[in-house]
């Protein structure tokens, strides 16, 4: 990967601004692409960072990834 471009102004959220589902482009594995998020809003204490942070540890769709 190359490049990765995250935009946490509200488009990746709803008006409860909490993530509600991360999309991975054309050949980026899944599993790279939820360690790339957890550890860019690792330190971010903004809603948006902790609730990409609580999306990826409770979503079924990654838990198998880290199981």
């Amino acid at each position: 990967m190359d490049v990765l471009l995250i935009d946490k102004t509200g488009t990746i959220t709803y008006g409860n601004r909490m993530a509600n589902e991360i999309i991975a482009a054309d050949r980026i594995a899944m599993k790279h692409l939820a360690e790339v998020a957890l550890a860019a809003s690792y330190g971010d204490d903004t809603p948006e960072g902790r609730s990409i942070l609580q999306f990826i540890n409770t979503s079924t769709a990654f838990t198998c990834l880290y199981r």
